[in-house]
């Protein structure tokens, strides 16, 4: 707050026994933006140009079904992967860009059955390309016997086994 161009303190004493107004002067903040390319939604973050130019705590989106490949500032390929701690690249307003990898998408049919326990499970492409622990579902009046390719059940599956496609399946 100010009067009359000077700054006025909590706890200073004031001068001044006419009535006066006090002002408020506002300092322009860097805004830095997220497109966080269909991922969660976050607030922009802000920083005082006058301040530490690094970036303070960086938002971490979700996007079902990817993996979050980080913060990016520019586009293509002169973009630059940017954490917590670096410098601002550019002192103004700016947009930093999510990458995401997509993941492989394993969905489970209960072939008749209703029941619960069974949601879709993710499997990162560039990792151990094995099922991990697969679910088991709980349907009233029915004993669980196991996953299986087909409702035949001549193909089963099992936590560990490799993935029989690194696309997106039942």
């Amino acid at each position: 707050w100010y009067y009359d161009g000077v700054e006025v303190k909590e706890g200073v004493a004031f001068k001044s026994t006419d009535e006066h107004i006090v002002t408020a002067l506002w300092k322009r903040m860097i805004m830095i933006s997220y497109n966080c390319e269909g991922g969660s939604m976050h607030d922009p973050m802000y920083i005082d140009p006058d301040g530490d130019l690094k970036y303070s705590e960086l938002a971490e989106p979700t996007l079902v079904g990817h993996k979050f490949l980080g913060w990016y500032y520019g586009t293509g390929e002169n973009s630059i992967l940017v954490s917590t701690g670096d410098n601002i690249h550019y002192n103004g307003d700016h947009v930093l860009t999510a990458k995401w990898k997509k993941l492989i998408a394993v969905s489970f049919d209960m072939n008749g059955a209703s029941g619960t326990g069974v949601e879709t499970i993710y499997v990162d492409p560039d990792g151990d390309l094995k099922y991990p622990d697969l679910p088991k579902p709980s349907s009233g009046g029915k004993t669980f016997d196991g996953w299986a390719t087909s409702s035949s059940g001549e193909t089963r599956v099992k936590s560990g086994d490799s993935l029989i496609s690194t696309e997106d399946h039942v």
